[in-house]
């Protein structure tokens, strides 16, 4: 992974694909994604929804799910200085927080995806 192309997103567009062959993977998704849930959950924020989403396969994962895994190992490889940033000097009375949501988006439960950010000094403090 080490030598291998930067991408700009931790993970591509949601394709939903018909054919749901269940090819034995030689690939550790299951380690990986572990590893980069810690990752996401410490450290580095952007991850966060990639990540998420990624582990929702971790039981039974096939071909589309070990690429998106390798695309968000890729886009580590490529902002290897990210991480959280604090301003010296910034409003320390100001916290600020963003939530989004998709409702209904998956389309196999119909379940609906949300995440929020809280942000205190220009860095994150908390994040889903």
């Amino acid at each position: 992974m080490r030598d291998s192309k930067l991408v700009e997103t931790p993970i591509a567009g949601i394709t939903k694909i018909a054919n749901d062959e269940h090819d034995e993977l030689r690939f550790p998704y299951r380690e990986v994604v572990g590893r980069l849930l810690y990752a996401s959950c410490k450290t580095r924020s952007n991850l966060a929804y990639a990540v998420n989403y990624d582990s929702r396969f971790v039981e039974n994962p096939k071909k589309l799910d070990m690429t998106n895994v390798k695309r968000t190992l890729r886009y580590l490889n490529g902002s290897t200085s990210g991480g959280i940033k604090y301003v010296n000097g910034a409003d320390t009375e100001l916290l600020e927080a963003f939530c989004d949501s998709d409702f209904a988006c998956c389309e196999d439960t119909r379940r609906s995806t949300s995440g929020y950010v809280i942000m205190f000094c220009g860095g994150s403090i908390a994040w889903c």
